[in-house]
């Protein structure tokens, strides 16, 4: 992998820690202004020149645990495969009653399929 690439990495996470760390702007409308002075509002994404994308991909490389990170660094693994591998990892399983896994069938399919037992079964 290209030294370049390994730098702008490494830069990615970096600002992914920074970002986490910072305020978060509340957005929204500004109230009006009744003369007393305005508290300072923290800057948006595009007052720091940053667009959301590069933003959320900077915060994902940040939240990586070391071993993911550094296949990405290496090259071995791409940036959106580590994320989907880490974010994979912590979603809880999902129990599906047996006879949907057994038929693994496109949801059509599984609409036709109930309409018929329905039909089998004098049910219409």
């Amino acid at each position: 992998m290209r030294l370049t690439t390994k730098f702008k990495i490494e830069a990615l996470r970096r600002l992914g820690e920074m970002l986490s760390e910072t305020q978060r702007n509340e957005g929204g409308r500004p109230p009006k202004e009744s003369g007393a002075k305005r508290e300072p509002v923290s800057p948006t994404l595009a007052d720091l020149g940053l667009d959301k994308k590069t933003s959320s991909i900077a915060q994902r490389l940040a939240d990586l645990p070391p071993e993911h990170f550094e296949q990405v660094r290496q090259g071995a693994s791409t940036i959106t495969k580590a994320i989907r591998e880490v974010e994979h990892a912590r979603r809880p399983a999902i129990h599906r009653p047996p006879f949907l896994v057994l038929l693994q069938i496109h949801s059509v399919h599984a609409h036709l399929f109930c309409r018929r037992l329905r039909c089998l079964d004098g049910r219409q």
